[in-house]
Formats: C-alpha cells, structure tokens, sequence
C-alpha cells in the first residue's frame, strides 16, 4: 500500500513542477512580447496577464 501512496505523491509532485515550469515559460514569451514592444518604439495598449500567466496578451502601437 505504501508504494501506491508513493507513485501518487510523486505524480502529484511531477504535475506540479510540470505546471509551473509551463507557466515560467509563458510568462517570458509574455515579458519578451512586452520589450520588443518598447524596443522598437511603439506603446503597449493593452495588457493583460492571467493566474500564472497561463493567458496573457499585449497589443502594442508604433
């Protein structure tokens, strides 16, 4: 029985890293997409983020 518990904690644990290793990624395509904005001049208008950073969306104007 102990190895059942084992095998959950550690699906748990892999699902969990694997989350948020996903959500450090898009958060810097969402951080990237915001610099090249101001890199090349323009404006960001519209600038949302959501929970973790699973969603996100920049409209930038030059």
């Amino acid at each position: 029985m102990q190895t059942n518990k084992r095998k959950y904690l550690l699906l748990v644990i892999f699902l969990a890293v694997t989350f948020l290793m996903a959500a450090a990624f898009s958060y810097s395509g969402y951080s990237k997409s915001v610099q090249d904005c101001r890199d090349s001049g323009g404006t960001v208008t519209e600038d949302q983020l959501g929970f973790l950073a699973v969603t996100w969306s920049v409209s930038c104007e030059e």
